[in-house]
């Protein structure tokens, strides 16, 4: 019989046991994945000397995913926990997995996505042996199309950051280009402890719910292990993902860019550390706008560029900075496109123009800046100028 809970929430079954602080508690949301979830729940089951328990957490799904969930926890005997709720979406799902969880680390897995759960038991031991609060793991994509696996987005900064290494112990403060990282709270573990100190919860009913989550962890762990090790499996070019979508959803960002940028203001950032937040804040708003509808994409824009007008001082000062210290082509015209309120090149930039026309209205965001961003930008594109002749002509010798 089900155990009701509150109204909205109900423990469908639970086989955890009378383990009192598990090892690792893994937290699986489910909405309308029956054709998917098979494969998440299947890459959990690995041999570990680790106690384990899986919390999987059903949003309300319309589908049979349900019923998936609770035929594998039967066949297989599992140690979990299965809860239904009303639909309140992938952060209240989180956070109810959250309020019943019991390991001493967490880790997350999206139910159309799959894990490598022997690299996620390795890093909990390397999280034991190191004392870390948070291991981050790499991972990989898997196109839903072309059935095809690539390299994450951010793996060419695994690989600086690694430097040969199968695996360290870094901090935010050693290494902060760490913070632009793909934020994905699905490719890593943290220490349940420090969650509750730093994060607590998910920010309910908004979208890219990881990336506050992410520059608060990174900044806050004194010890934060990494491992040259492929954990995670994110699956794109499915019908009906979140991402895919294109909808008013995706001016959340500017909402958490806002939050974040006034927090840190008021937080003693090192140079690096404030690049590194801009940074991944302005890859996100310039990412969401060009996945808007583009009917909406000129207002997105002129909101996001608002966040670093004259009059917010501090979020201008931020990207000004954080432009100086760029050595990204692209990353350095974006920003100064956002602090010109180029709002129709940035539109265009984004849609994949590249013509003599795009060029005119980049030249109106120069004519537009100030003469102290002007002179930045060119002494930036002289330096970078000036670095790939150079380059060539060691290659020619």
């Amino acid at each position: 019989m089900h155990d009701i809970i509150e109204q909205s929430e109900t423990i469908v079954t639970d086989r955890r046991g009378d383990v009192i602080s598990p090892d690792l508690t893994v937290i699986i949301p489910v909405y309308n994945t029956a054709d998917y979830v098979l494969r998440t729940l299947t890459s959990l089951r690995v041999d570990s000397d680790l106690s384990i328990e899986i919390i999987i957490v059903d949003d309300g799904s319309t589908d049979h995913s349900l019923q998936v969930v609770v035929d594998w926890v039967d066949r297989y005997g599992s140690k979990a926990l299965v809860i239904t709720q009303n639909n309140k979406g992938l952060s209240e799902a989180r956070n109810t997995g959250l309020r019943y969880a019991r390991g001493q680390y967490i880790a997350f897995c999206d139910s159309d996505d799959w894990l490598n759960f022997s690299v996620v038991c390795r890093a909990v031991s390397y999280a034991n042996m190191t004392h870390a609060d948070i291991v981050l793991y790499r991972s990989e994509i898997y196109d839903d199309y072309s059935q095809k696996v690539t390299p994450f987005y951010d793996h060419l900064l695994w690989e600086r950051t690694l430097n040969g290494a199968s695996a360290k112990v870094i901090n935010a403060s050693t290494h902060p280009y760490i913070l632009t990282f793909e934020p994905n709270t699905n490719c890593r573990i943290m220490r349940k402890s420090f969650f509750d100190r730093h994060i607590v919860s998910f920010e309910p009913d908004i979208h890219y719910e990881d990336v506050s989550p992410h520059i608060t962890s990174l900044l806050n762990a004194d010890r934060i292990g990494i491992i040259d090790a492929i954990g995670y499996y994110y699956r794109v070019n499915r019908n009906g993902k979140i991402t895919l979508q294109r909808n008013e959803k995706r001016f959340d960002i500017l909402r958490i860019a806002e939050k974040k940028l006034a927090h840190a203001s008021l937080t003693p950032l090192s140079q690096q550390q404030n690049y590194a937040i801009v940074s991944v804040l302005v890859k996100m708003i310039y990412w969401c706008g060009g996945c808007t509808r583009s009917s909406a994409r000129k207002r997105y824009y002129q909101q996001s560029s608002l966040l670093f007008s004259r009059k917010n001082k501090n979020n201008r000062l931020m990207l000004l900075n954080a432009q100086q210290t760029s050595c990204s082509l692209k990353e350095i015209i974006l920003m100064h496109g956002m602090l010109s309120a180029g709002v129709s090149f940035i539109a265009a930039y984004s849609s994949g123009q590249r013509n003599a026309l795009n060029a005119l209205k980049f030249m109106e965001c120069i004519f537009c800046n100030s003469f102290h961003s002007n002179l930045l930008l060119s002494k930036k594109l002289v330096s970078m100028a000036l670095a790939r002749i150079s380059k060539r002509k060691k290659n020619v010798i």
